[in-house]
């Protein structure tokens, strides 16, 4: 459910909180103010932005017939977000982390077989691209998906597998 997926948010920013110096008496506390933090930012889509080109990407896929979907550790308030920047019309379907029946998170290698089942191919016709390489990266491979690191901000210097700093080469491919 939404409430599981928040509340190991909660427990995950106190974590955080606490790992930067709040006292670990005060941890009933830093699991408050983390929850406060997750609502927040899942509620509030200005507090995020998309990439540079997403739109012109999934616009290039999807003219290409490629299906698109999403498969994301936030609750279903995410959906909330794609809708906000119009680009949730490019998606077959979106998976959230506790959402309904999917009691799934990244890098579980169950959430991605279920979205193969949804999207009706096989994991060698899948390509999977996300920014955490953990869980964007290591759960696709357990399935044998194809996974692709989005890495930006140049965080992961030394991975094993494909690295895009930018969607330009993507879009450029597709046109």
């Amino acid at each position: 459910s939404n409430e599981l997926v928040a509340t190991f948010y909660a427990h995950y920013n106190a974590e955080v909180l606490m790992r930067a110096g709040l006292p670990r008496l005060q941890q009933r506390e830093a699991q408050t103010i983390g929850r406060k933090i997750y609502d927040a930012v899942c509620s509030d889509p200005t507090l995020w932005r998309t990439y540079n080109h997403t739109e012109p990407l999934l616009e290039k896929l999807a003219k290409s017939g490629k299906k698109i979907a999403v498969i994301e550790n936030l609750d279903s308030r995410a959906v909330g977000l794609l809708k906000y920047w119009n680009i949730d019309r490019f998606f077959e379907f979106i998976l959230c982390g506790g959402d309904g029946d999917v009691q799934l998170r990244k890098p579980d290698p169950s959430i991605f077989i279920l979205a193969l089942k949804k999207a009706g191919i096989q994991a060698k016709q899948a390509v999977y691209i996300g920014d955490h390489y953990s869980n964007d990266v290591v759960g696709p491979r357990q399935v044998g998906m194809t996974p692709i690191l989005f890495d930006p901000q140049q965080l992961y210097p030394d991975v094993d597998c494909l690295t895009l700093h930018s969607f330009a080469p993507l879009i450029k491919r597709f046109s």
